[in-house]
C-alpha cells in the first residue's frame, strides 16, 4: 500500500548486562491520520535496525486495524412482532461495524422491568461479517404487567462506543373488564 512518512525517536536507551543495546522506538508521523473514519483501515509496520557496523535485522512487521467509527444499532425486533403483548418476547437486536468488529465481551443487551430491574435472560450470539445479532430470551417467571425498556449499549473491538440505544413495549395480561351496562330504552 501507500507509505506514510513519519520520523523517529528513541527512548529507554541503555545496555544490557549482556553488554547489548536496548532502546524504544518511537514512530511519529508526519500526517497525523484523520478521527473521522476516512483514515480507517489496516496498518503495517514494518522495522529494520542497523548498527555502526552496518549489520542489519531482518525486516519486522506488525500491521494493526485502525479505527475510530463506533458500532450502531441497526433493528431492535421483538418475537411476536407487536407492542402489546401478553408473554415477554424473544428480543433480537442488530449491531454493526464496518471496522474493528463488535467486541462481544463488553456488548451488553438487557431488559428492564416496569420498576426499573433487570429481568434474568438467555443471551445468544449470531454473527455474520461485520454484523451481529444479539438474542435474549427472557425468563417468563418475571412478567408483570407495566412497561418494559429493552437497552443496548455496544462497544467494538478498537474500544469505540456506540451510542445506548433502547426501545419499549407493554406487557398486558388483564383481561378487559366490563365496567357498566345500560339497558337499551324498552328493555326490562
Amino acid at each position: 500500500g501507500e507509505e506514510i512518512k513519519g520520523f523517529t525517536s528513541y527512548e529507554n536507551q541503555s545496555v544490557t548486562q549482556y553488554g547489548t543495546f536496548s532502546a524504544t522506538i518511537r514512530l511519529t508521523l508526519e500526517n497525523p491520520l484523520s478521527i473521522d473514519g476516512s483514515d480507517d483501515g489496516d496498518y503495517t509496520v514494518t522495522v529494520k535496525i542497523s548498527d555502526n557496523s552496518e549489520n542489519s535485522t531482518k525486516p519486522i512487521s506488525i500491521t494493526f486495524k485502525y479505527d475510530t467509527i463506533a458500532p450502531s444499532v441497526s433493528a431492535i425486533s421483538l418475537s411476536p412482532h407487536k407492542s402489546i403483548l401478553n408473554v415477554l418476547p424473544e428480543i433480537s437486536v442488530v449491531l454493526g461495524d464496518n471496522g474493528s468488529g463488535i467486541y462481544q465481551a463488553t456488548s451488553v443487551i438487557y431488559l428492564l422491568s416496569p420498576d426499573g430491574n433487570r429481568i434474568p435472560a438467555e443471551k445468544s450470539f449470531k454473527q455474520e461479517k461485520e454484523i451481529i445479532t444479539i438474542i435474549l430470551k427472557p425468563d417468563q417467571r418475571f412478567a408483570g404487567d407495566g412497561l418494559y425498556t429493552i437497552v443496548c449499549d455496544s462497544r467494538d473491538n478498537a474500544g469505540n462506543a456506540g451510542e445506548k440505544a433502547s426501545a419499549t413495549f407493554q406487557l398486558d395480561n388483564k383481561p378487559p373488564s366490563v365496567i357498566s351496562m345500560i339497558p337499551e330504552r324498552g328493555s326490562s
